[in-house]
């Protein structure tokens, strides 16, 4: 019984890690695809952009490198 509980305990935490990662994935996917869109639209606020999408592309990564670490802490 112990083995089949260790192996679903790496399983969930493979899964989580994936998951947690497809989604940090999308995330910054869509918000490079909106800086893009939006600089096409507005060449001028270039710099003002640039700064929010640094800070929402840190925190979509958060989520990414909280995963990774909770995983090594179970």
């Amino acid at each position: 019984m112990n083995e089949y509980a260790h192996v679903l305990h790496l399983s969930s935490i493979g899964l989580v890690v994936g998951l947690t990662s497809v989604g940090v994935g999308i995330g910054g996917g869509l918000t490079g695809q909106a800086v893009v869109k939006n600089l096409y639209r507005q060449p001028g606020a270039s710099s003002d952009l640039y700064k929010a999408s640094f800070i929402s592309l840190a925190l979509v990564e958060t989520a990414g490198i909280f995963s990774i670490v909770m995983a090594f802490v179970l």
